[in-house]
């Protein structure tokens, strides 16, 4: 009995050392599990896509993430920007140390379609400004004074010129003279001159002769625009006529046509032809009943015509084309026209 107990004491005590000394199981480790999501996963070039690693651990280790892309971070989502065409698999691996998962995901990259541009937007209509105030009308500046002279053409002394005179643009009052030759008194060598008011648009000249030495009027005269007042002329046109002496003095020769008028009413019409009369006096009709000549007046020869009805002093009214015509009214009313026929 006491040998048994003492057996089975030994026993036990030798089954107590042999646990004591046996070391622990190791203990065992649970791998993580992974998912990997790619949004888009296609899409034209160039696409951006954001990837999402679902990734749990078992045994609850803190995870790590290793990327496939250059340079991405250790992080459970990456974005990145495919800029070409192709196919692009992305890999993230998962660890908790001693464990690893994988998960992959391809992103297609397609060719992308022209984008349009946004269509303009429409602006926002203007606001009505304030009207622009109208400026004062520009006035018409004034015009240039300019003094303009035509004249009709010459021919053999003793001979009709008109001249007709244009004057615009001088100030109010300003006053037109007009001379046809410039008088030379042989006493004080006067110039001698005429007023004229300057609405006058034309005026005739008769010359009796051409040039002559020791005439009391010089080969010329003048046309000018004096101010109200007095004063140095605005503008002058010199008259410098083409006449020529006559080289037989015989004056007013030739056919002529003549016309008497009494208050507007025509009295008689019809021609003559001026025969010699005398030397450089100038003739009569072939039946005497008309005379033209000069006769002196004031130291001028003025041309003189004479008849039954009427006589007295000519005044020129030359024709345009420089064809000769006179007129004289007397006393009485009665009026005469001569015009050179040839």
């Amino acid at each position: 009995m006491n040998k048994l107990a003492a057996f089975l004491g030994l026993s036990l005590l030798l089954a107590a050392c042999d646990l004591g000394d046996k070391p622990n199981p190791p203990e065992t480790n649970s791998p993580p599990t992974v998912t990997l999501a790619a949004s888009p996963q296609s899409g034209p070039a160039p696409l951006a896509t954001t990837f999402t690693a679902t990734a749990t651990d078992p045994d609850g280790d803190a995870l790590s993430y290793a990327w496939s892309l250059a340079d991405a971070p250790d992080s459970a989502t990456l974005s990145t920007t495919f800029a070409e065409v192709g196919d692009y698999p992305v890999t993230v691996t998962v660890s908790d140390g001693q464990s690893s998962a994988v998960a992959s995901v391809t992103v297609a990259v397609t060719e992308g379609e022209p984008i349009d541009p946004e269509p303009p937007t429409d602006p926002e209509p203007p606001t009505n400004p304030d009207p622009p105030v109208n400026p004062d009308p520009p006035t018409n500046p004034a015009p240039k004074p300019e003094l303009t002279v035509g004249v009709t053409p010459g021919g053999p002394a003793p001979w009709g010129v008109r001249y007709d005179v244009t004057a615009t643009g001088f100030p109010e009052g300003s006053t037109l003279e007009t001379v046809c030759r410039v008088r030379i008194d042989p006493v004080d060598n006067e110039t001698k001159i005429t007023d004229n008011q300057i609405d006058q648009d034309s005026f005739a000249c008769f010359y009796e002769i051409g040039s002559s030495a020791g005439s009391y009027y010089t080969d010329s005269g003048f046309v000018r625009v004096v101010p109200k007042g007095g004063g140095e002329p605005l503008a002058e046109v010199a008259l410098e006529p083409d006449i020529t002496d006559r080289a037989d003095p015989f004056y007013f020769s030739g056919t002529w046509k003549y016309t008497y008028e009494q208050a507007g009413a025509e009295l008689e019409t019809g021609t003559f032809v001026i025969v010699r009369e005398g030397p450089g006096i100038g003739g009569q009709s072939e039946d005497g009943a008309f005379r033209m000549g000069l006769e002196e007046f004031r130291d001028e020869a003025l041309p003189y015509f004479e008849s039954a009805k009427t006589g007295g002093f000519l005044d020129p009214d030359p024709l345009q084309d420089g064809t000769q015509r006179y007129t004289l009214v007397d006393g009485d009313g009665i009026g005469v026209m001569l015009e050179k026929v040839k």
